[in-house]
C-alpha cells in the first residue's frame, strides 16, 4: 500500500509540472520559490501518514501511528548555494511493549497468576550527506551521498507467576505471549538482549523534490547503503530445573557479533515534507 500511495505521488507532482513549466520561481509578492544559499531547511517523513490513511483502507491493517520512525524521521539541510547543500539526518526509534498473561496458579487449581513481558527496542542513526540539485523549475531532481553512524538495542525481559521448586519443577508457563498460549515446562527464557555495536556505512541517494508554496515542497527518495557494525552482542538467559542435583538453576549466554549490512530502500523509498527558511 506504501508503494502505491508513493507511485500514485510522483505520478500527481510529475503531471502537475509538466502543466506549470512556464511559472515564474516567485509567487505574486515576489517571494522566492526555491531555497538559496544560505537557506536552512527542516524535513519530517511522510512515511507514518500514508501508512495511517492506507490502513484506514485495510481491514486487516494496524491503525497505530508511531510518531518516531525509521528511514529519516528528522533532517536538515543547510544550503551552500542553490544548486547544492549540506544534509543532517537522525533517525529515531524507540519502543516499549508489556504483555500480561493470567494462567493458572499451580499451587491454587482455583486461583490464576501472571506472567509478565516486557520489551524495548532502540535504534539511533546519524547521518551527515552532500547533496546536489538539477532543475530550475518548481520539480528539482537531486542526488548525492552521506555517512552514517548508528546503534540498536532489543531487549526482552520475562517475568512469571509460577516458580520453581521441589514441589513443581515443571510450573505452567506462558508460550507465547501474544496468543496466550501457556504449557508446563523445565525450562524457560529470563532475558533476550540484542546489540548491534556500533555501525559505520555510507548511503547514496536520489529523489525528486516538489515546491507546492514558495520555499514548502513534499518529494521522495530512494538510497543504496552499506554499513559494518562492530562491537555488538548477544545475550540470552534462562532458568530450568536441574533434574540430576534436584535443584534450581540459572544460566547465561553471552556472544559477540559483528554484521556488515548491504542494503537499499529503492522498494518502499523515503517520502517527505520540507519546509526552508
Amino acid at each position: 500500500m506504501k508503494k502505491v500511495f508513493f507511485l500514485f505521488m510522483l505520478s500527481g507532482i510529475f503531471m502537475v509540472s509538466l502543466s506549470r513549466d512556464n511559472d515564474t520561481l516567485t509567487d505574486k509578492k515576489g517571494t522566492p520559490v526555491l531555497p538559496q544559499g544560505g537557506d536552512f531547511g527542516f524535513g519530517i517523513s511522510a512515511n507514518p501518514i500514508l501508512s495511517y490513511i492506507g490502513n484506514i483502507f485495510h481491514e486487516s491493517g494496524s491503525n497505530s501511528l508511531y510518531l518516531s520512525l525509521p528511514g529519516g524521521s528528522l533532517y536538515g539541510k543547510y544550503f551552500l548555494n542553490a544548486k547544492s547543500a549540506l544534509r543532517f539526518k537522525l533517525d529515531l526509534l524507540y519502543t516499549s511493549e508489556t504483555i500480561s498473561n493470567d494462567v493458572v496458579n499451580d499451587l491454587n487449581n482455583n486461583g490464576t497468576v501472571t506472567d509478565v513481558m516486557k520489551d524495548n527496542d532502540t535504534e539511533i542513526t546519524f547521518s551527515l550527506g552532500y547533496e546536489k540539485r538539477k532543475g530550475s523549475n518548481r520539480l528539482q531532481f537531486f542526488y548525492g551521498g552521506e555517512l552514517n553512524l548508528g546503534f540498536s538495542k532489543q531487549k526482552t525481559t520475562y517475568s512469571y507467576g509460577n516458580s520453581f521448586s521441589v514441589n513443581n519443577i515443571n510450573p505452567t508457563t506462558t508460550l507465547d505471549f501474544q496468543s496466550g498460549a501457556n504449557y508446563r515446562t523445565s525450562n524457560r527464557p529470563l532475558e533476550n538482549l540484542s546489540s548491534s555495536g556500533i555501525g559505520v556505512g555510507a548511503r547514496g541517494f536520489a529523489g525528486i523534490e516538489y515546491f507546492i508554496l514558495p520555499k514548502i515542497s513534499v518529494g521522495g527518495e530512494f538510497g543504496l547503503g552499506y554499513t559494518h557494525y562492530f562491537g555488538g552482542k548477544e545475550v540470552d538467559a534462562e532458568e530450568s530445573w536441574d533434574f540430576l542435583d534436584n535443584e534450581y538453576t540459572s544460566d547465561l549466554t553471552e556472544l559477540a557479533k559483528s554484521k556488515t549490512i548491504a542494503a537499499s530502500d529503492i522498494s518502499s523509498g523515503m517520502l517527505f515534507f520540507m519546509f526552508y527558511f
